[in-house]
């Protein structure tokens, strides 16, 4: 039985940091981390100011099961339990709502590498999902899963964007170059588009980052 005392106070933590830094809002917020078939996830109910560790929700990523006597877990929580199903190199996963992300989704375009930190980070593109959260998990995921391949984030269209990592605190630097991306991408638009890395370059980048990098965070 794992202990997620260390899991919930982790998530304390970085709910303050993400909520002060505009990464996610204080009555609109999503995240999560998880160790081994568990994952910890905030509630669907509670805005982030009166939040305490005892409101997380513990959920069996198998089995999509949660005890029914505390909080409900956020809507999305089916989403990233498929998503730690099939990723098992993601251990944290963050919704964002930066203003950049958020305008990109309900724009519902990819986003190609700008900047080296994006195609390293994020991945060569950033692709946008069709999701809803509903009661079928697995239909709504298999887009999201997909649009995720060999990537740490994707748009979930008009509701900004999901950054995962084999950390907290690589998800918040998911966070950070996505949001910078998107930036250089809207801004360069206004300015006849900007110049965009190849995506053989992209692709090796990123590889480069996974094999070197990544795991030395």
């Amino acid at each position: 039985m794992i202990n997620t005392d260390e899991i919930r106070g982790c998530l304390m933590e970085w709910i303050v940091k993400i909520v002060e830094e505009g990464i996610v809002l204080d009555h609109d917020y999503c995240l999560s981390m998880r160790e081994g078939d568990c994952m910890v996830i905030t509630p669907g109910n509670i805005v982030a100011p009166m939040l305490k560790s005892s409101d997380l929700v513990a959920v069996d990523v198998k089995y999509f099961s949660y005890d029914k006597d505390k909080n409900p877990p956020a809507p999305e929580y089916g989403l990233h339990a498929e998503i730690y199903q099939a990723r098992k190199d993601v251990s944290a996963i963050i919704h964002s709502k930066q203003l950049s992300v958020v305008t990109v989704s309900r724009a519902g375009k990819r986003v190609p590498p700008m900047l080296d930190d994006f195609a390293q980070i994020a991945g060569p593109d950033v692709r946008v999902a069709d999701y809803v959260p509903s009661v079928d998990h697995h239909r709504g995921a298999r887009t999201v899963i997909r649009a995720l391949r060999r990537r740490s984030a994707v748009f979930l269209r008009n509701n900004g964007g999901l950054c995962l990592g084999s950390s907290m605190d690589e998800a918040h630097a998911v966070c950070q170059v996505l949001e910078k991306g998107c930036k250089a991408n809207i801004e360069a638009s206004f300015i006849g588009g900007g110049k965009k890395i190849n995506m053989v370059e992209a692709n090796f980048m990123r590889l480069v980052y996974l094999l070197k990098y990544s795991k030395a965070r």
